[in-house]
């Protein structure tokens, strides 16, 4: 910012060189991009049986069979959102119609925004504790994406 003949002027920098700033266009994004790596990893360890089962969903699954059904879906889902914020943040072709990725990233800040709630309500500390914020994040960042006209 800088201040010219009685006004405040904020000075914008152009999108490629522009740094994460909070709640930016490209900030939201590659803080989604980050979230997503972490929440694979995080799937793929408990897959591996490195976490355990019942610091997830809940801590409401109860067997072996559930937990590879909950988070297979769950990994196919978070590939989704990548491709999603991939395409959203124009870090790959552009041949998606914007609208329908827009709409998207609407539906994933209630689907997030309802999850965080959800964490709230966790039977599992851990679980409350970690994801209800990266929960809020996933959210407040989708509702970025959803929010830039471009």
């Amino acid at each position: 910012m800088s201040y010219s003949g009685g006004q405040l002027l904020r000075q914008e920098s152009d999108s490629e060189d522009e740094g994460c700033n909070f709640l930016s266009f490209r900030c939201a994004s590659l803080t989604l991009l980050g979230l997503f790596a972490f929440t694979i990893t995080y799937h793929v360890l408990i897959l591996s049986h490195v976490v355990p089962y019942k610091y997830v969903w809940g801590g409401r699954l109860k067997s072996e069979s559930s937990m590879l059904h909950f988070e297979t879906v769950s990994l196919s889902v978070n590939l989704l959102l990548v491709v999603l914020v991939l395409l959203r943040g124009g870090f790959c072709c552009q041949s998606a119609p914007q609208s329908l990725l827009r709409g998207l990233c609407l539906v994933f800040s209630l689907v997030f925004a309802l999850n965080t709630v959800g964490n709230l309500l966790a039977s599992s500390w851990f679980e409350m504790l970690a994801f209800t914020p990266v929960t809020l994040l996933a959210s407040v960042a989708f509702f970025r994406l959803y929010n830039e006209p471009k």
